[in-house]
């Protein structure tokens, strides 16, 4: 190992890999580390649904879900081991919103197609439209199994030439020094770089030394998903609920459908064991599940809960540490990290290049 790193990525969940990847492509003269307080996509990635809609609510939410669609694109066609598939899309939306969620699709198949419900609800005898409610489809929505893509990426990059993965590392730390910035772990290791990028996910704000500013900016808050104890049926399409902003996805390999929804938890610690499935989540998912698949409540039980950084506009962070001009915060997903991760990587490396 060199006396110091020429990029150093914190945190090992989707945005990090990527970063990491992307780096690499890049430049490949570069001696890269990537550290992770634990192992590499066992954070807010493990517990995600790893689930790409076409939709971006925000000019720049749109635009990194636009181009994370083509990052996903090229890298199919670079790597077709990777472990994504296609789910066909049905977005239920209220009438008088359809033309604005329409706006907001980044793929250009959707449609609004009322003549398709009667089908719809032949294939799908469980949905029930609520009145004034219309059906968007021709879209197509994507899914990664379990964290293999995550351990992919890694296993890709770790391969290759001047490239570190640090586990069980967690950086508390970053000082300065002479365009040096100089990373100290929790065990009082040293590591020293020319370059960082930031991307830790609900622990964004826990690093310090970097003249970070997330906490005035972001909060964290509670993601809820629910197990439908029901095995689905090959073709079976992805439900986005836009007014209630909730989805039901199949999950043909674990032979049940998650179902997810909006949870208004927030200011909460990223710790798995404090955090926990309620009595107002259960009857949350239960009232939306209502509205839409009423024959499913009584299979909606058990489920997964974690947490994600979140900003009051949506937008994600990717921008400059105060006026650290290589220090680069990149996350605040705000539950969309594996839609936008590739993109919002790209543009964290692209500081390097201006």
């Amino acid at each position: 190992m060199k006396s110091e790193l020429d990029l150093a990525i914190i945190g090992g969940g989707i945005i990090g890999v990527f970063a990491a990847w992307y780096a690499r492509k890049q430049h490949p003269d570069w001696h890269i580390g990537l550290f992770e307080q634990g192992l590499v996509g066992s954070g807010a990635t493990f517990y995600s649904a790893r689930l790409d809609i076409p939709y971006g609510h925000t000019p720049l939410r749109y635009q990194l879900a636009q181009r994370s669609r083509s990052l996903f694109a090229e890298l199919r066609k670079e790597m077709p081991e990777l472990p994504i598939k296609d789910l066909p899309f049905y977005g239920i939306v209220q009438e008088d919103n359809a033309q604005l969620v329409l706006l907001q699709l980044v793929d250009n198949n959707a449609r609004l197609l009322p003549e398709i419900i009667p089908s719809l609800l032949h294939d799908h005898p469980l949905l029930v439209l609520p009145q004034h409610a219309a059906v968007i489809s021709g879209a197509t929505a994507s899914q990664a199994v379990n964290n293999e893509l995550v351990n992919l990426l890694a296993k890709n990059f770790e391969v290759t030439p001047n490239s570190l993965i640090i586990e069980h590392t967690k950086i508390v730390t970053v000082t300065t020094l002479e365009d040096i910035f100089d990373l100290q772990s929790a065990g009082g290791n040293y590591f020293p770089a020319k370059r960082v990028i930031q991307a830790t996910g609900p622990w964004m704000n826990e690093i310090l030394g970097t003249g970070l500013f997330a906490s005035q900016k972001t909060r964290i808050k509670k993601i809820v998903a629910f197990h439908i104890d029901k095995q689905p049926l090959a073709g079976d399409p992805l439900f986005y609920f836009f007014a209630d902003d909730a989805f039901l996805m199949p999950k043909y390999e674990a032979g049940y459908w998650l179902f997810s929804f909006k949870c208004d938890h927030w200011d909460v610690v990223p710790d798995i064991n404090t955090l926990s499935i309620d009595e107002a989540d259960i009857q949350k998912a239960r009232g939306i599940l209502t509205k839409y698949f009423p024959q499913l409540v009584p299979l909606c039980s058990v489920g997964r809960v974690f947490c994600d950084t979140y900003t009051p506009d949506g937008n994600p962070i990717i921008e400059r540490a105060g006026d650290q001009s290589k220090y680069i915060i990149a996350g605040a997903g705000s539950g969309s990290g594996f839609r936008l991760a590739p993109a919002i990587a790209e543009a964290a490396l692209d500081y390097y290049n201006q």
